[in-house]
């Protein structure tokens, strides 16, 4: 049967034209993000909601963000092509891969990260793969015979992680480790550029010999916190309060 629909307004067909000319990888059919070409020198990462404070071409948009903030590029990426084209890189989008969800949809938010990445670099925008896993079925191979976390994007890469909220508890501690682990191992990344909080945590962890180098990444809030201690020379609980 063939929908009266335009594509796009249909779930089925709407994914058919967001996978148009896309790389499928693995046993789960992951699209694929192919590695960034060129990257800003110093990249500045800025989350998806806050684009508009910094314009430029050494900005890289993340989506470190709750999800309802970016579900429209999920589901319409094609509105916002222009948009994004602006900035000098993104980050495929950061789709909740809670421990204890269900694994169906860890497994459905994996995909809607690297469908919408991949979408976008086929039409010229520089993307990096953001890499996030959830509970254990999606870096081992307990469940899957692939570690579907690292799907759909090559070794040797520059990829992007996020930290928010993984050290909250000893287990969420824990397992974020065996996961980065696990990525190391299965990708080796030429660079991971670590979105959020714990740079000291990250100074411990032994990946230089393995060809891979930890870039922290200022996230926004402490930015700011940053540009106003060096303009003000104190900190400003104005600009803090503004923007949580």
């Amino acid at each position: 049967m063939t929908s009266r629909y335009p594509d796009r307004l249909d779930p089925e067909h709407n994914d058919k034209y967001l996978l148009r000319g896309a790389t499928l990888c693995g046993c789960l059919d992951i699209p694929k993000i192919e590695p960034p070409a060129w990257l800003p020198p110093n990249p500045v990462f800025v989350p998806f909601s806050q684009r508009e404070r910094r314009v430029e071409k050494d900005t890289v948009v993340c989506f470190n963000e709750a999800d309802f903030i970016f579900r429209d590029v999920i589901e319409h990426p094609d509105g916002y092509i222009d948009d994004l084209a602006r900035f000098g890189a993104i980050v495929s989008p950061d789709c909740s891969m809670y421990r204890d969800a269900p694994l169906a949809r860890q497994v459905a938010n994996l995909y809607l990260n690297r469908r919408t990445g991949s979408f976008l670099q086929r039409h010229g925008l520089t993307v990096i793969p953001q890499i996030r896993w959830g509970s254990r079925s999606t870096f081992t191979l307990d469940v899957f015979p692939q570690r579907i976390a690292s799907l759909g994007v090559e070794p040797r890469t520059d990829v992007a992680i996020g930290s928010y909220g993984c050290f909250q508890s000893h287990e969420d501690k824990q397992v974020f480790l065996e996961g980065f682990d696990a990525m190391i191992e299965n990708l080796s990344p030429r660079r991971v550029f670590v979105y959020g909080g714990g740079a000291s945590f990250f100074e411990t962890l032994s990946v230089a010999e393995r060809g891979t180098s930890i870039v922290n990444c200022p996230d926004w809030i402490t930015r700011l916190h940053r540009k106003d201690n060096d303009k003000n020379g104190k900190r400003s609980s104005r600009l803090f309060t503004r923007f949580q």
